[in-house]
C-alpha cells in the first residue's frame, strides 16, 4: 500500500475547482487513482447517480445536496433538537431511579 499522499481537488480544476486548502484533501496515490478510475471528473451528482446505480446496496439511496447557508442552519436544528430529545429522556431516566 503506498504511504505517499497526492493532493486531491475536491472540486475538479477542470470544473473550476481551485487549489485552496478548502478544495483539497491529501489521499494515498492508490486512492487518488482508484478515485479517477472509477469517477475521471464526474460531478458530485454524477457520481452518486453512479454510486446509487451500481455499487451500493438497493435498500439504500445516497442523496446529494449542495451546501447552503439554509441547510446549514437546518442540519443545526436537526442538531440540536437530536440534543433537546435526548437530554429529556435522559432527565426521565434520572427521575425514574
Amino acid at each position: 500500500m503506498s504511504r505517499k499522499k497526492s493532493q486531491h481537488h475536491r472540486k475538479p480544476r477542470s470544473l473550476g475547482g481551485l487549489s485552496t486548502p478548502k478544495n483539497i484533501s491529501m489521499v494515498s496515490i492508490n486512492q487518488h487513482e482508484a478515485f479517477h478510475t472509477n469517477f475521471s471528473n464526474m460531478t458530485v451528482p454524477e457520481i452518486c447517480d453512479e454510486l446509487n446505480k451500481v455499487w451500493i446496496d438497493p435498500d439504500y439511496k445516497i442523496i446529494c445536496v449542495k451546501r447552503t447557508e439554509r441547510i446549514e442552519q437546518d442540519i443545526r436544528s436537526i442538531a440540536d433538537l437530536e440534543r433537546a430529545f435526548y437530554y429529556e429522556l435522559y432527565l426521565k431516566g434520572k427521575k425514574g431511579k
